[in-house]
């Protein structure tokens, strides 16, 4: 009594159904992509949405790291408030551009923390600007694009006093873009 081995490459060349096979193979790699694929777009389901109320500080160290959270995880279920405490202030080193959105069941809301007393949150521009008025892109404070149902209530955005001259100076405070040509802001 011996035993025999068969190799499976050998077996699956001589079996009728070797097209069968190479087929299903094909199947389970492409649902391998489509798995993978699914994960990467659908991320913010996987890594979790944001909603609820937060704080700056201390749920997240500042409006930029907030709108950087937001921007990858999406809006929750609910929507998002962001307290910013009164007196904060936050000096940026680039535009803040807010790429996530809401709806009207989920907006996003920044504002200044009802809970708190004394001047409005003031977020300071950066002094490395170098767009004006007529370049394609100018700069700014805050960028919205393709955001809706987006409120920013009680901070206060100014131009640093470092900015004197263009192109340093800020263009605009506020910059709503539209994602699509069809996509409309309304402010």
């Amino acid at each position: 009594m011996g035993i025999t081995i068969i190799h499976l490459n050998n077996f699956i060349d001589r079996w009728p159904l070797k097209a069968e096979i190479n087929t299903m193979k094909n199947i389970l790699a492409s649902l391998k992509l489509i798995v993978i694929i699914s994960l990467l777009c659908f991320r913010s389901i996987v890594c979790g949405q944001i909603s609820g109320t937060k704080y700056i500080p201390g749920d997240y160290a500042s409006i930029t790291s907030a709108v950087a959270a937001v921007n990858s995880s999406g809006v929750g279920a609910g929507g998002i408030t962001f307290n910013v405490a009164a007196d904060y202030t936050e000096t940026i080193t680039s535009i803040i551009s807010l790429t996530a959105t809401g709806t009207v069941a989920n907006p996003v809301v920044f504002q200044k923390d009802p809970s708190t007393s004394g001047a409005n949150p003031l977020i300071t521009a950066y002094t490395t600007g170098v767009g004006t008025p007529a370049t394609a892109i100018q700069d700014g404070i805050w960028r919205l694009v393709g955001s809706d149902y987006i409120t920013i209530d009680g901070i206060d955005v100014r131009d640093n006093p470092a900015n004197t001259t263009n192109p340093s100076t800020m263009s605009l405070d506020m910059h709503c873009i539209k994602q699509v040509l069809l996509m409309g802001v309304n402010m």
